[in-house]
């Protein structure tokens, strides 16, 4: 009988190919101590040193040494043998496969079992010290890696093990490594490796669950003070925490909450001076009130004033995970009809949560959704500008080190108890899309990916369901990642916003300002034509008046000189010497004035052009006006494409899956499949007959065609088209519903109806899908020469229902929302002198929820 053996260098290689560099191992090493349940990791790098200064492990170091030190639980003499001392074996592996964790309640970060590898990458020699609180004596292991060099088998490479005494109660782990491989690393790349280390173990003492301590060459560094000044420099922070769902009354929530500086909204240049003059003075108190009023255009109701030490204001916004569209679920194979029971779940592997009847029967059970829930998390976004603040005086001398630093940190990383997660957030990695909602037309001053440090903070058991990839690079994609996304994109979503809004805000604030002081009304550019026009007619007056002055001053000057000159004849007379100072200062102020009115004539054309260029601009603004509405038309006509394209996969995949079963029923000549393949043929023609005849009346050469249209006629047509194509929808008339006829374009108006209704068609499937027995329902409503559509969703959420109309105002979560359909039909109704507005009656949510069109303008007479 023979068995395998192996050589020692095997192991050597497996190091230096499992261990990519120095901060690499050093961190493996560290992550050891947290699995072993300790409550710090000290590490000290002396590479000057040429004996350990250690009563433990004192010993001659030609070239350095480093200790990693820990009060975790530490090893006795047999998981030594049995396991350390076995490469690639590891309990941990075990642990992590069943959800198992430490005794002080971690989940283990490291599971390969080659951890203890990672010394070689840093030095030769390794020495060990460690021992359990109730051992009697220390363990120590020791060996040099030059031994695996050789061709030695790995079973010859000698490991010495010995004991020494120990106090009672002691326990944890010592390293020491000597023999250093490249000591000038330490020294020379010091900045790089605390950078590094902020990276690898999180700069955030929120953050973390046990302390990193590291002295290099007797320095201190001080990876969490400086992360945490810093962040005092931020103009605007912000904080998120997911509060997990408990169970199916307890359905999840995320809350957010901000704090802006004024420096936020601060400009430079001439809007430097503007800003100076508005919000300086009262600290923004009044830009505070406009943001509040109920009336402004940019409203904000979920902000409070803080006016402290530079700080403007503070936000906080409540999202329920009830109301969140494209989260995942976990649900059977085949998913029951709405209301039907079943006796038990086709899949083994989705959670289900049963719901038992009244009787407590577990025959028969509902099933219900249950989220598939990532656990409950928090973290920190903290918001900068290039520009240090005067309290980074004492933390940086140049503003330069300012920059590098920030620039340095940047990013929003994941950490699982105190340690990232690669990639996100390491070297630009922007796992967040901060740089794609930059350059998107929803975020012009939003959170960009240069200008952020911030962090996720994970725990091991809470947030187990969120797996690491085999390599350590990302999530396992499954649905419990993908919630964690969108949930995280939520927040940055509803921070963009939030910060769209209070820098638009101030913009409109800042115009109306100026506006408001020279007597305009900046809404309106028919205003400020008129106002340039009877500017240039008040010039052509002033013109002819300052002639007439200069005239008057040319004459004044004559009388001056002639009076001069009597005096002069008269001689030294007391009234001339009175009177020829006062002539004199009379003359300066004839040229004073002379020079004023040369100065006048020259600006004067000049202002009499105004004309001419409200001549030019008129039309252009006009032009402008012109293209918004054709921007609306074309617009909502893409969205009804895309709609459309929507529809014909579906019928596509309806037409293919019936060719199939055709096609298998060829084989065995059935005529009855053939007879339903025909039917289900004819059923899609009818549905791209109907898609179509929809989008027909919105294509561009039938668009401006006006007529009368009867409005509950036209709208029966519209409802009968919403019910073939959404059958899972009830779709209702609510009687009785007036009868009255407007002059429109059908495309138009066929546009308008469609982007209401289509929302509140993904809101109410969005319930039903998380709701069981729930029936989805929209209704529509006519009177007053108005239409009211509503539906049985949770309604508006109270934190948009005042920017509900503004372009890329969105809170669908799943990518399909784009803002501009209810911008949209505002802009359509303008055309019509029709308008849309959100009733201020509140449903069972007590939130918001019918729209009314308002069509009395368009009333045929």
């Amino acid at each position: 009988m023979a068995n395998f053996n192996i050589s020692a260098a095997v192991v050597y290689q497996l190091g230096e190919e499992l261990v990519s560099d120095e901060i690499t191992a050093l961190m493996e090493l560290v992550k050891n101590s947290y699995d072993a349940d300790a409550s710090y990791a000290n590490v000290i790098i002396n590479t000057a040193a040429r004996v350990v200064d250690d009563a433990e492990l004192g010993k001659p170091c030609p070239n350095g040494y480093i200790t990693i030190e820990d009060d975790g639980r530490g090893m006795g003499l047999m998981d030594i043998e049995q396991g350390w001392l076995v490469i690639s074996l590891s309990h941990k592996r075990k642990m992590k496969m069943l959800g198992e964790t430490t005794r002080g309640g971690r989940t283990p970060m490291g599971d390969k079992g080659l951890g203890r590898l990672s010394t070689q990458r840093l030095g030769n020699v390794l020495e060990m010290v460690t021992t359990r609180a109730e051992d009697k004596v220390k363990n120590v292991v020791s060996f040099n890696w030059g031994d695996f060099y050789s061709e030695k088998l790995l079973t010859d490479v000698l490991v010495d093990i010995w004991d020494i005494p120990k106090s009672a109660g002691e326990h944890g782990t010592k390293l020491l490594i000597t023999d250093l491989r490249d000591t000038q690393i330490w020294d020379k790349e010091r900045i790089t490796i605390q950078n590094k280390l902020s990276q690898l173990i999180s700069p955030f003492s929120e953050a973390r669950s046990f302390q990193v301590f590291l002295t290099i060459n007797g320095e201190p560094i001080e990876l969490d003070k400086i992360a945490k000044r810093i962040r005092e420099a931020a103009s605007s922070t912000y904080s998120f925490n997911y509060k997990s769902g408990a169970g199916l009354n307890d359905k999840g929530q995320l809350t957010i909450k901000g704090s802006v500086k004024l420096n936020k909204i601060d400009s430079t240049g001439s809007d430097r001076d503007i800003y100076q003059q508005l919000i300086v003075p009262d600290q923004g108190r009044e830009f505070f009130a406009y943001l509040t009023n109920p009336a402004s255009e940019y409203y904000l109701s979920n902000i409070t004033y803080r006016g402290e030490n530079g700080w403007f204001i503070d936000y906080e916004q409540v999202i329920d995970l009830e109301g969140l569209a494209g989260l995942h679920y976990q649900r059977p194979t085949e998913q029951p009809e709405s209301g039907e029971r079943v006796k038990q779940a086709k899949s083994s592997q989705d959670e289900k949560q049963p719901s038992e009847r009244n009787d407590g029967s577990e025959q028969e059970k509902l099933f219900v959704p249950v989220l598939a829930d990532p656990g409950s998390f928090a973290g920190e976004i903290d918001d900068f500008k290039l520009r240090p603040d005067e309290s980074l005086d004492n933390i940086f001398n140049k503003a330069s080190e300012y920059k590098e630093f920030v620039k340095r940190q940047v990013g929003i990383r994941i950490f699982r108890d105190g340690f990232g997660i690669r990639p996100y957030g390491y070297e630009g990695q922007d796992w967040l899309g901060l740089g794609r909602n930059q350059t998107s037309g929803s975020s012009f001053y939003g959170l960009r990916p240069n200008n952020v440090i911030g962090f996720v903070n994970l725990r091991g058991e809470i947030n187990k369901k969120l797996k690491e990839k085999t390599d350590r690079e990302g999530f396992v994609e499954n649905d419990y990642s993908r919630n964690f996304f969108l949930l995280t994109s939520v927040v940055r979503d509803r921070i963009n916003t939030f910060i769209e809004t209070v820098r638009r805000g101030y913009v409109e604030f800042r115009t109306k300002q100026i506006g408001d002081a020279i007597g305009l009304d900046v809404t309106s550019y028919q205003q400020s034509v008129r106002l340039l026009n009877s500017t240039s007619q008040e010039a052509t007056k002033v013109e002819q008046q300052i002639g007439q002055l200069s005239d008057a001053v040319d004459q004044a000057n004559v009388t001056l000189s002639q009076t001069n000159e009597a005096l002069q004849a008269e001689g030294s007379t007391a009234a001339a010497v009175a009177l020829t100072p006062l002539l004199e200062r009379l003359r300066q102020n004839l040229i004073d004035a002379d020079q004023q009115i040369q100065s006048t004539k020259k600006v004067l054309p000049r202002i009499k052009q105004i004309t001419s260029v409200a001549r030019i601009i008129e039309p252009r603004f006009n032009e402008l006006s012109r293209q918004l509405r054709e921007f609306s038309e074309l617009a909502s006509l893409g969205l009804v494409a895309e709609s459309f394209s929507h529809e014909l996969v579906n019928i596509s995949n309806r037409l293919d899956l019936q060719t199939q079963q055709a096609e298998d029923a060829a084989s065995k000549l059935s005529v009855k499949e053939f007879t339903a393949y025909i039917n289900a043929v004819r059923s899609s023609v009818g549905s791209l007959r109907k898609q179509l005849s929809h989008l027909a009346p919105s294509l561009k050469y039938v668009r401006e065609k006006q007529e009368s249209v009867a409005v509950k006629r036209f709208m029966s047509e519209q409802i009968t088209f919403y019910r073939h194509n959404y059958p899972t929808v009830r779709f209702t008339e609510v009687e009785p519903f007036q009868e009255f006829t407007i002059r429109a374009n059908k495309g138009k108006l066929s546009q308008i109806i469609d982007n209401v209704v289509l929302n509140a068609i993904y809101w109410v499937k969005s319930r039903a899908e998380k709701v069981p027995d729930f029936q989805p329902e929209v209704y529509f409503a006519s009177s007053q020469q108005a239409l009211t559509i509503w539906d049985n969703g949770l309604g508006v959420e109270p934190d948009v229902e005042h920017s509900l109309f503004k372009s890329f105002t969105t809170t669908k979560t799943d990518g399909s929302g784009r803002g501009l359909g209810l911008f949209i039909v505002e802009q359509l109704l303008d055309t019509m002198n029709s308008t849309i507005a959100l009733l201020p009656e509140r449903n069972e949510h007590q939130r918001r929820y019918k729209f009314i069109i308002d069509l009395k303008n368009a009333i045929q007479v």
